[in-house]
């Protein structure tokens, strides 16, 4: 994507917040209105990123409530559980730590990763 570093705001140009003077056959203003002039007739595409969140909320061992919130870009069709499947959470109280797995259903569950000794 280009960056303009000439802009236009309220029918004038603008480069570095300053306020520049219609020039004749000045490139950079004339290379901006056949930019806007593009957008206006032929349009443009966005760059479109669809970010999902995926909440999970669990009761520990010791009894505290968890939160965990994960946001990532994804495509249309991806499973929101795949954000957190396979990852380690730690207890915010304890540290008890689990893994985010899938049941034989193929619904989302926490096991209790014992402690190394």
């Amino acid at each position: 994507m280009r960056h303009w570093l000439m802009t236009i705001k309220d029918g004038k140009f603008w480069k570095d917040n300053k306020e520049v003077p219609i020039e004749h056959g000045n490139k950079e203003q004339i290379a901006l209105l056949a930019k806007v002039n593009e957008m206006q007739t032929d349009g443009i595409y966005p760059e479109i990123a669809i970010t999902q969140k995926v909440s999970m909320q669990f009761e520990c061992i010791c009894g505290a409530t968890n939160d965990f919130d994960e946001f990532d870009d994804i495509d249309i069709d991806d499973d929101p559980g795949s954000m957190l499947r396979g990852s380690v959470e730690k207890c915010h109280n304890c540290g008890v730590t689990y893994k985010v797995c899938t049941d034989e259903n193929g619904d989302m569950m926490l096991k209790l990763i014992p402690k190394k000794k």
